[in-house]
């Protein structure tokens, strides 16, 4: 099972993104900073990248 996970969240500039975290709480990748106004198009985005590792967690960080 991978220990990765993909991150989404809403950013300071109201944007929404997401990050890969390695196990270590490493961030590995990124959606590439350009952010997504609808939530909704970011888990897409992030779940478009766990189709490649299905042990991967979809995780949801809660508004700061």
């Amino acid at each position: 099972m991978s220990d990765m996970e993909i991150v989404v969240y809403k950013r300071d500039d109201g944007l929404w993104d997401w990050r890969m975290k390695a196990g270590n709480g490493e961030i590995i990748a990124t959606s590439g900073g350009q952010g997504f106004t609808e939530r909704n198009d970011a888990v897409e985005a992030a779940e478009r990248v766990l189709e490649a590792d299905s042990d991967m967690m979809l995780v949801f960080e809660e508004d700061a």
